[in-house]
């Protein structure tokens, strides 16, 4: 069976490599400078600046990046076409997007055994 890859499944071949869905799935972002379709990846770094505050899009790895800007963008193509997706670099950090985008008065249900950093953040109310 050969490797095939729609927007809702990915087909992997008998080598376990799903080649042709890395291409789909790129959508077409790639790196201006290389041509590269996976984008190096930058851990951490600070970006030049002209001075502060004027930047070319990224100012430090922490806030923004090309890496979370291409898998977001990517992951957004894959999900049904839809135009955003929203990655965190921590689970705490999407806990936190999640509960204030309820607003105040919102009624949370969670398990009794969920990550203690969590527990306390929603026990806050903060």
């Amino acid at each position: 069976m050969s490797p095939s890859l729609d927007l809702e499944s990915v087909t992997v071949n008998s080598h376990g490599h799903a080649s042709s869905s890395h291409r789909r799935a790129s959508n077409g972002i790639n790196d201006p400078a290389t041509g590269a379709v996976i984008p190096s990846i930058s851990l951490s770094t600070t970006y030049a600046q002209a001075a502060p505050g004027l930047h070319k899009g990224f100012e430090y790895s922490r806030f923004d990046n090309p890496n979370r800007n291409a898998f977001e963008k990517t992951l957004a193509s894959i999900e049904k076409g839809r135009e955003d997706a929203l990655c965190f670099g921590s689970g705490s950090a999407a806990t936190g997007v999640v509960v204030q985008a309820l607003g105040n008065g919102a009624h949370v249900l969670c398990v009794n055994d969920v990550y203690r950093g969590t527990y306390r953040y929603l026990k806050s109310g903060e």
